[in-house]
């Protein structure tokens, strides 16, 4: 029971720690995680089985509902590879099928040291994947809405995209959230960010200084960088039109696309706060987005992906092993 209070009180701890110091880390929401499993864990050691059980349960659907949700909401905008799966299925069921009627022992074939070995794999993996997503968009959660805005010197604001040489809806929405601020304090600089690409007539960063004029904005209020092509450059490159080194920013840029804004800012070693605008689309467009975000975030992070995919196949491999004979008494 003590045993069980400490860690409940470290894990309390060190997410205080985090989330005061540096919360632009996915361990944030992993943190989290933990000390909320943890605490289904004391209302048990210490007989509240009814609160935990209640407890429990609404933790399981979260942690289960929302990959499905955004799942769902990928898939629905890529038909093909939602046709794929399908496929797929079908023929897993079809071989499955034949397996029976030829009566081929089922079992005995995913009784096989391999084919248990890679179910084991598949659903640990599965189960690995969920965790880290629902750590990533808690993190995400948690960096948007639960963050004081000191006062700043300059809001970045991030391209998306043009429609000839008008901006759009999306992106209209991240430069009225930047007038929305700037507003509140008329002495900041707007960085209007954003490069020219091969479909566009002009720099994205010329088209939104034009829409922030039209809205009011003082032409002398405004910074256009407009040579970047991506969101790295885009922090990047604003920030070498700071006037001091030690000068103060905001990202702003859509709610999905901002906690991998701010983990690129702390990459380049810069302090950021941020502003999330509204994408005035529908969900699914909202998990389709979420989910590219994800997967954008695995690719910055690729060499700790790699490592962690290694390490996680050989200790697996080890303890199938040691299943196998005999070590524990764990069936795979």
């Amino acid at each position: 029971m003590a045993m069980s209070l400490l860690v409940f009180i470290l894990l309390f701890v060190l997410c205080f720690i985090i989330y005061k110091y540096e919360p632009r880390t996915i361990f944030l929401g992993l943190v989290m995680i933990l000390v909320a499993i943890q605490s289904v864990v004391m209302f048990l050691i210490f007989n509240f089985n009814n609160l935990a059980l209640i407890m429990g349960i609404i933790l399981g659907i979260l942690f289960l509902i929302i990959p499905v949700v955004l799942t769902i909401g990928f898939l629905s905008k890529h038909r093909k590879l939602f046709k794929c799966l399908i496929i797929s299925l079908f023929v897993g069921i079809i071989i499955s099928l034949l397996l029976y009627l030829n009566e081929i022992n089922v079992i005995e074939i995913l009784q096989l040291p391999l084919i248990t070995w890679g179910i084991g794999y598949f659903v640990c993996g599965i189960c690995l994947g969920i965790l880290v997503v629902n750590s990533y968009l808690l993190s995400a959660l948690m960096n948007l809405f639960s963050k004081e805005k000191p006062s700043v010197d300059y809001l970045i604001v991030l391209g998306a995209g043009l429609n000839k040489e008008k901006v759009t809806p999306l992106l209209a929405k991240r430069i009225d959230k930047a007038i929305q601020v700037y507003k509140e304090a008329p002495d900041l600089i707007l960085i209007m960010s954003g490069g020219q690409g091969d479909d566009e007539m002009i720099p994205e960063g010329l088209a939104m200084a034009n829409y922030a004029i039209s809205q009011g904005v003082p032409k002398n209020h405004i910074i256009i960088e407009d040579q970047s092509v991506n969101t790295y450059e885009n922090i990047l490159f604003s920030s070498q039109h700071f006037a001091s080194e030690d000068a103060s920013f905001a990202i702003i840029s859509t709610m999905y696309h901002l906690f991998r804004a701010e983990l690129i800012a702390k990459k380049l070693g810069l302090k950021s706060v941020s502003y999330g605008a509204e994408s005035g689309k529908k969900w699914v467009f909202n998990a389709n987005a979420f989910i590219r975000e994800f997967f954008a975030y695995l690719y910055m992070q690729l060499k700790w992906v790699v490592l962690f995919s290694i390490l996680y196949t050989l200790l697996y491999s080890l303890l199938h092993y040691a299943v196998l004979m005999n070590a524990f008494p764990l069936p795979l």
